[in-house]
């Protein structure tokens, strides 16, 4: 009576297949919604940024341009800051970013921020809004201590440490100053 050996092997049961669908359906909905950045969707998402802090850096000042059109077009393409400013008679001075430059900043500046620094992103996902991909134009509006007051059109007001600003944002800044 020779028996054939018995298998030991385990085998997935109705509930290890069903972790397995479900897995690869959650993947597949990820891919298949998930956001395309295309080169030309973010270069627009850009333009707009300029055009949103360049409108932001106005209020500041409390003028509107007379010609909104060419205020816009202005800082659509290569945003030209020094346009604009011409438009709402004012002066765009090029500041060079250090943190003495920032410290000492007597005026509401334009920053190109290059990346998104921790408070930035942690707030995001705390109030369950999306990341915004790439490079963006925001407004440093004043600094309290050692705390910068930040607009970000995209994300809405917040505020940060200035030496985590100093690294997050472009190494020229722009200010615009009345006319002499």
């Amino acid at each position: 009576m020779n028996q054939a050996p018995e298998e030991t092997g385990r085998s997935v049961g109705p509930a290890g297949w069903l972790g397995v669908v479900l897995v690869v359906v959650a993947a597949s909905l990820f891919i298949i919604f998930s956001p395309r950045y295309s080169q030309e969707s973010l270069q627009k998402k850009n333009q707009l940024g300029s055009v949103a802090a360049a409108y932001a850096l106005a209020a500041l000042w409390q003028r509107t341009p007379l010609d909104r059109d060419a205020f816009e077009s202005a800082l659509a393409d290569h945003a030209d800051f020094s346009a604009a400013a011409r438009m709402l008679g004012l002066q765009a001075q090029p500041v060079r970013v250090t943190l003495s430059a920032i410290l000492g900043a007597r005026h509401p500046m334009l920053l190109l921020l290059k990346e998104a620094p921790d408070v930035v992103v942690t707030r995001e996902l705390l109030e369950g809004r999306p990341r915004k991909a790439g490079a963006r134009y925001v407004v440093l509006a004043e600094i309290h201590g050692d705390e910068a007051v930040i607009l970000d059109p995209g994300v809405g007001p917040f505020t940060m440490s200035v030496p985590d600003l100093v690294e997050s944002v472009g190494d020229v800044g722009t200010v615009w100053v009345s006319n002499p």
